[in-house]
């Protein structure tokens, strides 16, 4: 294996898969956008920021921000509040996504980008709202695949998707 600069790792429910040339990961995230693209049902393209913060050094010396068990926690939470109240009329399976996650140095944070499903009876805009007032910028559009969001998100590292 090599070392974790020039390597990525996906990971899901089927495994963890470690890529360690560029080459491979570029033909990964093609395969992947056109698959996230042509084989499943998305309702939302989705872009969850957090609100820049004022840094703080750690006892460590690092400077903390909004960090990875944090924004896990957080996007658990967001789907599930806006996906729960929402009563499914016709009692179908639970919302399902695919998502890449970055850091996002100026704000000492991680960001989201997603595709979303099972979810076109759930209001984008309170979806919105809900992420809006608790972390900050939120975009939530209805999902286009002639606009190339499954490529988008799968153009995020590798290391960092998750379904």
């Amino acid at each position: 294996m090599g070392d974790l600069e020039s390597s990525a790792v996906a990971e899901s429910s089927l495994g963890t898969l470690l890529f360690d040339d560029r080459t491979q990961r570029g033909v990964l995230k093609e395969a992947w956008g056109e698959w996230l693209s042509t084989n499943w049902e998305w309702d939302w393209f989705v872009t969850l920021q957090y609100k820049p913060l004022t840094p703080k050094v750690g006892s460590s010396g690092v400077i903390t921000g909004v960090g990875w068990d944090r924004s896990e926690r957080d996007w658990h939470s967001w789907l599930q509040d806006v996906t729960h109240e929402a009563v499914r009329p016709d009692g179908m399976s639970p919302p399902y996504w695919f998502r890449g996650r970055e850091p996002n140095k100026d704000r000492y944070g991680t960001h989201f980008h997603a595709l979303v499903g099972n979810v076109g009876h759930v209001s984008r805009k309170e979806a919105w709202q809900r992420w809006y007032n608790q972390h900050g910028n939120a975009r939530i559009e209805p999902y286009d695949p002639r606009r190339g969001a499954g490529f988008y998100v799968a153009n995020t590292s590798p290391r960092n998707w998750e379904t």
